[in-house]
Formats: C-alpha cells, structure tokens, sequence
C-alpha cells in the first residue's frame, strides 16, 4: 500500500476533493487532520511581514511595550 499525504491550505476544497478521491477504486480516505499554526510559525511570519519592535535595550523596549 502506498500512502499520499496532502497539505491542503484552503478548507472549502475538503469536501470536493473527498468526494473525487472516494469515487477512485482503491482509495480510501483514512483520516482527515487540520493543523494550525504554531508559536513559532506565526512568529517567524510576523518576522518575515517586518512585524517587528526594534530597541537598543531592555529599558528603551519596556518604555516603548508600555506606549
């Protein structure tokens, strides 16, 4: 048996592709698993997007948290 895992971004197509993949002879469709974002996964996107404080020191970035 061969497996094939799909990573599928947008959720409207679940249930279309489910129903092409069940009419396939030989194919079953074992588990459906939705994931989210993780800390660090949003983190490094917020750093990618330039969604960043920058300070020279710990006091100059808790005056600039408290703004």
């Amino acid at each position: 048996m061969t497996q094939i895992i799909l990573n599928i971004e947008d959720r409207s197509l679940l249930p279309g592709l489910r129903k092409i993949l069940s009419n396939l002879n030989g194919v079953t469709i074992v588990k459906t698993r939705t994931t989210s974002k993780g800390t660090l996964s949003r983190a490094v996107d917020e750093v990618r997007k330039g969604k960043v404080t920058r300070a020279g020191s710990v006091a100059e970035l808790m005056a600039k948290l408290d703004e």
